[in-house]
């Protein structure tokens, strides 16, 4: 069709354009990667022309009267945050990732937003979309419409075949071996991620499965006349490879040092995944990682076993929520997260619950503890210990000595705060049995290979964001009155561990015996002393 001015034209014209428009502007990260794998200019052109009759292909099925502006506007806009955050942080967009976005609170929004955002926004969202919206374009009536989509839908598909076909035995090796590109190719990885989630959401049982009925407590210790208080700490962010227990040369876990000879460190823990919103539901769920489809909604938890068996069961909450773990059992929100309260305001809110306690309990302390990117925000000024500090949520602007070093200094708070956890505890050790158990969500990349934050799909993640620290802290008089054998742990303390352990671990440190319960993979089995 002969064009007006440059602001009018026909469905096909724009949907070429449009196409073409995405690739070149948004997709520059994915066919970098794409050359740099390949090695080839021919394979990348290749590619950059096959996923282009594929993104034709794709807006002639949704692009229509009525939608064609909606959608196009929609897509920019969400491409040009989606480019933003995989430009500045180097992530990959899935379902994980997208999941953990629908559950970021209103502060750590807040800690995300950047004048360079914006930029990305204005120029590759705002601009484009009002582009579009003035463009005007011209349709057909509706059966010449549909015979125009079908020709042009057969054209694509035709173009892609004559392309790959040739090409076959190479493009089939290269996504084969090279499967996590796909996260890269914007708009294909979130849509992708959007319709695993809907997917998901649809085959879910929405009826709560109940679990551990039969839960009682049968006390394995004996001549014990104190109650019994747990205290698990679900750390946010830390690494295993930042612990100074761990062998890091940095003494990043000082505060803890005046309790080291009563804190038993696990060496080697895997994460049940990269992301807040699939590690913690999976962390007290009994399903062990490979066969959680982040159920929580719809399964009671190891806590509420725990309030089954009699124990009084506590939530305190300073992250982003406790992802469907704390809805049955008491919750205490220490803030209102429109604002980060420092971990030490909850240690407070905790000294103050267990005054009261006459009860067997087990608490459950959520940390703010190393969340990024605005590392600098998550301790004190005077808990600046490594200095210089980057001082900005882009970390790819700061210097690899700077991102470490602000991310040490959170864990030395987290250190902090812990020791001050256990110094509570001392404190009522004359009524209670008290145990600290502390593990990390999952971990966190700090630059390495151009990564930062978490969040990567779990079969390509990096070490650095699976593997957690996970320590259990006992006065040798606790474990002598609950009759384990601190020995025999300390023969478990290198070998493979991970969240899978926890759900079977928690009830069997906690007396409770249940069918759910497997000895298998209690880390505590064979350490209980039977008099």
């Amino acid at each position: 069709m002969r064009l007006k001015n440059l602001r009018e034209m026909s469905l096909t014209t724009f949907t070429i354009l449009y196409s073409l428009f995405i690739l070149a502007f948004y997709n520059f990260l994915f066919f970098s990667k794409v050359f740099n794998i390949s090695q080839s200019l021919l394979f990348t052109i290749g590619t950059f022309v096959s996923v282009l009759f594929l993104l034709i292909f794709s807006c002639n099925l949704f692009f229509w009267k009525y939608t064609v502006k909606p959608l196009a506007i929609l897509l920019i806009l969400i491409n040009s945050g989606v480019l933003y955050f995989m430009a500045t942080y180097k992530v990959v967009v899935d379902a994980v990732m997208l999941r953990n976005t629908l559950e970021t609170d209103i502060a750590e929004v807040a800690d995300l937003l950047s004048f360079k955002l914006f930029i990305y926004i204005f120029f590759l969202g705002l601009l484009p979309s009002f582009i579009i919206y003035k463009t005007k374009i011209i349709f057909h009536k509706p059966l010449k419409s549909i015979l125009y989509k079908l020709r042009n839908l057969l054209i694509s598909l035709l173009l892609i075949i004559a392309i790959v076909l040739p090409n076959y035995k190479n493009v089939s090796q290269f996504v084969r071996n090279n499967q996590s590109i796909k996260y890269s190719l914007i708009p294909v990885n979130y849509a992708a991620g959007v319709f695993a989630i809907i997917k998901a959401n649809i085959k879910k049982n929405r009826k709560l499965a109940i679990i551990g009925e039969d839960a009682r407590i049968a006390p394995y210790w004996q001549n014990t006349d104190k109650k019994n208080l747990f205290v698990f700490v679900v750390g946010e962010t830390a690494r295993a490879k930042n612990f100074s227990f761990g062998g890091y040369d940095r003494n990043t876990n000082e505060p803890l040092e005046k309790y080291s000879s009563d804190i038993l460190y696990f060496s080697d823990v895997d994460a049940c995944g990269t992301s807040t919103a699939v590690s913690v539901p999976c962390m007290f769920s009994k399903y062990e990682r490979k066969k959680f489809k982040n159920s929580v909604e719809f399964s009671e938890n190891f806590l509420d076993v725990m309030s089954k068996a009699g124990y009084k069961a506590i939530w305190l909450e300073n992250n982003s929520g406790c992802k469907g773990n704390c809805r049955r059992i008491e919750t205490i929100e220490v803030c209102n997260h429109t604002a980060s309260c420092p971990d030490e305001k909850m240690v407070e809110m905790f000294s103050d619950r267990i005054k009261d306690l006459d009860t067997d309990a087990f608490v459950v302390l959520h940390q703010l503890g190393s969340h990024g990117p605005t590392y600098y925000k998550r301790y004190p000024e005077n808990f600046e210990k490594y200095k210089p500090a980057c001082r900005t949520e882009l970390l790819n602007e700061c210097s690899r000595e700077e991102v470490v070093n602000v991310y040490d200094n959170t864990i030395y708070y987290t250190s902090h705060t812990l020791a001050q956890t256990i110094e509570e505890l001392e404190k009522v050790s004359d009524k209670f049995n008290t145990v600290l158990i502390y593990v990390s969500d999952h971990g966190e990349s700090l630059g390495e290979k151009g990564l930062y934050l978490h969040g990567a799909p779990y079969m390509i993640a990096p070490e650095e964001q699976t593997k957690v620290p996970l320590f259990i802290w006992m006065s040798d008089e606790t474990s002598n009155n609950l009759n384990i054998d601190k020995n025999c742990l300390k023969e478990k303390l290198n070998k493979p561990h991970s969240h899978d352990n926890l759900f079977h671990t928690m009830l069997g440190l906690t007396g409770i015996e249940t069918k759910e319960r497997l000895n298998s993979l209690n880390i505590f089995e064979g350490c209980i002393k039977h008099d």
